[in-house]
C-alpha cells in the first residue's frame, strides 16, 4: 500500500508533532507499507536532523530562505492545492497532520487520517496562546484571520476524514465539542533510546549535600511559561542554596526576555540554557537531573515530560490538559492547582522533601507508567486505521 504522510505544520523546530511524524513514518515502512513523507516546508539542521536525513522528506516548494518561509509555504499550500494534489493521486492513502494537511487530504479526494493534535491554534486559540514571539506563527494568525471562509473550510475537511486520531482524552474531548466528532486516542511514546538506557535513580536525603537538578525541555515561547518556572525556581533556591535549573529548547525572540529574567531574579549563575541537543546528548541531561518541571498549562499532551518519565524522573505539572494525564498524584509525580503559582511551588517542595525510599519509588512508578505508552502501540492504532478505511 502506498501511503502519503502530511505534516502540515511544516519541520522547523523539534517538538512533539514532529516527532510523530517521524516515528509513524519509520513504523510504518518496518511493517512493509511505502510511505513517502510531505510538508509545506522543512528546516532540517533545526528538526531531529538525525532523523529528518534519513527518511526523505519532501517539501512542497523550494526554500527561498525568507523570513517567514514556514507561514508563506502553508498558506500557500491551501491555496495551491489544484498542483499539490497532482503529486498525492497515486497514493492509496494520505495520512494528514494538522492543517493545511488536511485540507489537501480533503481535496485530493483519496481516503484520509486526519491526525489533529490539537484543532487549529488560530481559529480555536487557547486562553494563553500569543504568536508575537515567532514571526511564521504571527503571520499565519493574520492570513487566517483575514481568510473568512477559514473556520468553515476547517470543518468541513476536517469532517470529511475518514478517521480521526489525537493524543489525549483531553483533546479528544475539544475536538468533540468542536467537530461533533469521535476522535481516537493514539498518543506518541518516549524515543527508544530514552526507553533502553533508564537508570535506577537514587536520592541522598543527607541535606548538607542536597544540590536538586530541575529540568524542562521545551521551546522558548510565552504559552510555555517558563517565566513561572524561573518564579518557582528562584524561590526554591532560597532553600537549596545549591539548586539547579536547566532549560532545553529552541530559542526564539523571547529567549532574551527570559535572560533578562534570570538577571534580575539572581539566579544567572544556577540556571542552564541549551538548544538544539541531539537525543544522545539530551539523554545525558535527563541522565544527570533528578526533577522535571513543566509549567505549560493546557498542554496538548507533552512528550518531553514523558521521556523524563521514562528516564525515571518524577515530575511536577498542573492538574489540566493533556499532561495531567501522566500523573497519579503522589505516586508518579506531583500535579498542582491549576494557574496556582504557591501550590506548584508546594508541590515542587514536596518533591524536593521526598525521603530516599520515597523517590526511590516515585521514580520506578514514573518508569513504569511511562512503558504503557509504545511506538509500537502507537503504529498499531494507526494501522488498524488504516486497514478498517483501505
Amino acid at each position: 500500500m502506498k501511503i502519503a504522510l502530511i505534516h502540515g505544520p511544516c519541520f522547523y523546530y523539534r517538538g512533539g508533532g514532529e516527532r510523530i511524524v517521524i516515528e509513524e513514518t519509520k513504523g510504518l515502512r518496518q511493517r512493509g507499507y511505502r510511505v513517502d513523507v510531505y510538508t509545506p516546508h522543512i528546516e532540517v539542521e533545526h528538526c531531529f536532523p538525525e532523523e529528518t536525513k534519513k527518511l526523505g522528506i519532501t517539501p512542497f516548494f523550494r526554500d527561498l530562505n525568507l523570513p517567514c518561509q514556514a507561514a508563506i509555504s502553508m498558506a500557500l499550500s491551501s491555496a495551491a492545492y489544484p498542483l499539490i494534489k497532482r503529486r498525492l493521486e497515486h497514493y492509496d492513502l494520505l495520512i494528514c497532520h494538522s492543517q493545511p494537511a488536511i485540507w489537501l487530504g480533503y481535496k485530493t479526494r483519496k481516503p484520509f487520517i486526519a491526525y489533529i493534535h490539537r484543532p487549529n491554534c488560530f481559529l480555536y486559540p487557547k486562553p494563553v496562546d500569543q504568536w508575537n514571539y515567532d514571526l511564521n506563527m504571527f503571520m499565519l494568525d493574520k492570513i487566517v484571520r483575514a481568510f473568512p471562509l477559514s473556520r468553515k473550510l476547517d470543518l468541513e475537511s476536517t469532517k470529511a476524514a475518514d478517521g480521526i486520531l489525537t493524543t489525549s482524552q483531553w483533546i479528544s474531548n475539544w475536538i468533540k465539542r468542536i467537530y461533533g466528532l469521535d476522535a481516537i486516542k493514539c498518543p506518541p511514546a518516549p524515543s527508544r533510546i530514552f526507553c533502553e538506557n533508564s537508570v535506577h535513580r537514587h536520592w541522598r536525603k543527607e541535606w548538607e549535600y542536597l544540590s536538586p537538578k530541575l529540568l524542562t525541555v521545551t521551546r522558548h515561547v510565552p504559552i510555555k511559561r517558563l517565566d513561572w518556572t524561573l518564579q518557582i525556581f528562584q524561590r526554591l533556591q532560597k532553600e537549596f542554596e545549591n539548586a539547579t535549573l536547566t532549560i532545553v529548547g529552541k530559542h526564539s525572540s523571547y529567549t532574551n526576555v527570559l535572560k533578562k529574567m534570570v538577571e534580575e531574579l539572581g539566579i544567572k549563575d544556577r540556571v542552564w540554557m541549551d538548544q538544539n541537543v541531539s537525543d544522545s546528548e539530551l539523554l545525558n541531561i535527563y541522565r544527570i537531573n533528578n526533577f522535571y518541571l513543566s509549567c505549560a498549562p493546557m498542554e496538548d499532551f507533552g512528550i518531553a515530560p514523558l521521556e523524563a518519565m521514562a528516564m525515571g524522573l518524577p515530575i511536577i505539572v498542573w492538574d489540566f490538559g493533556g499532561t495531567a494525564e501522566l500523573v497519579e498524584h503522589g505516586k508518579t509525580g506531583f500535579k498542582a492547582k491549576s494557574y496556582d503559582l504557591n501550590d506548584f511551588y508546594q508541590k515542587t517542595l514536596d518533591a524536593l522533601s521526598l525521603t530516599e525510599e520515597g523517590y526511590r519509588k516515585l521514580s520506578e512508578n514514573a518508569r513504569a507508567k511511562a512503558k504503557e505508552y509504545t511506538w509500537k502501540r502507537h503504529i498499531d492504532t494507526l494501522e488498524n486505521e488504516i486497514l478498517k478505511i483501505a
